[in-house]
């Protein structure tokens, strides 16, 4: 079938590229022939060793479609100057092919001259629309309750570990007024809410120390004071996904989208579509520095499906973890499976569940509709397993130790609610440092209400248990229908601000940058007209430049006079509330 030759074609491009060049290249993307891009994709390439920046240079690359030449090219470099990437000034033609040439070697900081070989790729016919199937919840009901703040009981309180819990509740059958993502005492108080009219999810601590959350296609990041300081976005024209971010120490982040591909098989002459998954890493500077597509990788058997029907093919993946060794986990919900992807090559290292599993399971029968993978300080993985293949269908919170040598995953403590829960969607689990752990049980289906009319209610609850599986806390939201993708505790101290501003600057439908990065200008659109002074600053806080009393309902600011670099942004409007983005400007 083609999408086999595609695969071995891709294979081979590789494996010329690695031996010409002694193994120095380490990543390259697009992949070698394959297909399906966006016309803004950009071309990445990674080495080992930082790159002599004084050699890039607009002639350094030919880049040519089937359809255009281009000429004109924007370079940049990842932040530790390991990765080159590549973006024309105007956007790839639908349905060409993009061939690529190096016309100088390229010359590492170490001194070494690697050669690249001429590779092309090819961007996809036409525009795709996304299926929403991948949402585990429905947001257009009808609405049923007031505007207040989630109803909590707090079950068990029983000396839980320290810290807050943090939640976002999405709240599919209430009015948009009682959605908030919030931290709150263990008594049920809140520490922190703030309440969220559009569908957010994903309220955490990242590992650099700042708050993150999903909303309007963004993933938006708050300071101590619970200010909004800057935004995460997948490049190269992807949708950003709302599954998973992932911010690393360093200011990297992890993120994922959804690309539905059409592909006709060489047997059955069918299409399938394929809603397949983009996984990126972002460096400080907004620049898409790692790209990983399934298909890229997958063929129509890696699916489990018969291919001699027509089919619509959900990869949904749903967690990302990067590894202790710098690979990459990935958990493929609709595969029941969890994948560990080389960063440096982008090869399946190995496949844990699902149809193709490589492990023997010991002491366990597998997992299946799974979230939330993580690796633990001690080696081992957990996951939550929503279990509805099992029978009778029970969630779990699991942990493993993997033998990744010789492909074995043993069972060494599981948990399971004295009521058999059973969560047809969402959940997660955390191991707290105590040695508890913390298990929101997602989308748990209440078979105790009268079901006579075929009504099915949704409750959540969040349990957390001591190693030896007694209960040391547990809560529930008390109205149906306030769903919870991931629930947290982290220990957080910070107070909110003295003063709540109603009429704050809204992060998500009043106010839009782009492009960000920016080139020669960025655009401001405010969505609403007002009265709006727009500051903009350099990293080390100096004021560079103001615009007072902005009565349109956008601004084009020009770029001309700032240098490559990273810029603070700062609207307030009329009621003296503000908002501050980051800005990058690269030239």
């Amino acid at each position: 079938m083609k999408t086999n030759n595609f695969k071995s074609l891709n294979l081979l491009l590789l494996i010329i590229i690695t031996t010409q060049i002694h193994s120095q290249q380490i990543y390259i993307s697009p992949v070698p022939g394959s297909k399906f891009h966006n016309p803004e994709t950009s071309i990445i390439l990674t080495f080992d060793s930082p790159v002599k920046l004084n050699l890039l240079k607009n002639n350094l690359f030919t880049i040519n479609g089937s359809k255009k030449e281009y000429i004109d090219f924007i370079y940049k470099t990842s932040d530790d100057y390991k990765t080159i990437i590549i973006k024309t000034d105007d956007n790839f033609e639908y349905g060409e092919t993009i061939f690529v040439h190096t016309n100088d070697k390229i010359e590492l900081q170490t001194g070494l001259k690697i050669n690249i070989p001429d590779f092309s790729f090819h961007i996809k016919d036409m525009e795709s629309e996304l299926s929403n199937t991948n949402n585990e919840f429905d947001d257009n009901l009808n609405s049923k309750n007031g505007d207040y703040f989630p109803p909590i009981t707090v079950n068990v309180n029983d000396n839980p570990a320290d810290g807050k819990i943090f939640f976002h509740n999405i709240s599919a059958l209430s009015s948009n007024n009682d959605r908030f993502y919030a931290i709150i005492e263990n008594d049920g108080t809140p520490f922190f809410a703030r309440q969220d009219n559009n569908r957010g999810l994903c309220f955490t601590l990242q590992k650099n120390g700042y708050l993150t959350f999903w909303n309007n296609k963004n993933f938006y990041m708050l300071d101590s004071n619970y200010s909004v300081i800057d935004s995460f976005a997948c490049g190269n024209g992807y949708d950003t996904d709302w599954h998973e971010l992932q911010v690393l120490e360093n200011g990297h982040a992890f993120l994922m989208a959804y690309d539905l591909q059409t592909i006709i098989t060489d047997e059955s002459k069918d299409s399938i579509k394929v809603e397949g998954l983009v996984i990126q890493e972002i460096d400080e500077n907004k620049n898409v520095i790692f790209q990983w597509r399934n298909c890229d990788h997958f063929d129509i058997s890696d699916y489990g499906v018969d291919t001699s029907l027509t089919h619509t093919i959900f990869i949904h993946g749903n967690a990302i973890e990067v590894d202790y060794d710098g690979h990459i986990l990935v958990s493929l919900r609709a595969m029941d499976q969890i994948i560990k992807i080389d960063k440096y090559t982008g090869d399946i290292l190995w496949r844990l569940g699902g149809d193709k599993n490589e492990f023997i399971f010991i002491n366990d029968n597998g997992f299946c509709k799974q979230h939330d993978i993580r690796r633990l300080p001690n080696g081992n993985i957990t996951l939550y397993d929503n279990g509805t293949c099992h029978i009778p269908q029970i969630s779990k919170a699991k942990e493993y130790k993997l033998d990744e040598i010789n492909k074995t995953a043993t069972l060494v403590w599981e948990y399971e609610h004295p009521k058999k829960y059973w969560a047809e969607a969402m959940g997660n689990v955390q191991r707290l440092d105590n040695g508890n752990t913390f298990i929101n049980w997602g989308q748990i289906i209440d078979n105790s209400t009268d079901n006579s009319k075929k009504e099915v209610n949704v409750i959540s609850k969040i349990t957390e248990v001591k190693p030896d599986k007694s209960i040391a806390y547990e809560l529930t939201f008390d109205t149906y229908f306030h769903l919870v993708y991931r629930s947290y505790r982290f220990e957080w101290d910070v107070p909110p601000p003295i003063a709540t501003n109603n009429n704050l600057i809204e992060y998500s439908s009043n106010i839009n940058i782009y492009p960000n990065p920016a080139y020669k200008y960025f655009t401001i659109n405010f969505n609403e007209r007002g009265t709006y002074h727009i500051d903009i600053f350099n990293s080390s806080g100096i004021l560079l430049k103001s615009y007072n009393d902005i009565r349109d309902d956008q601004i084009e600011v020009k770029t001309d006079d700032l240098s490559t670099g990273i810029y603070f942004c700062r609207i307030s409007s009329g009621n003296n509330s503000s908002v501050t983005r980051k800005i990058v400007i690269t030239k």
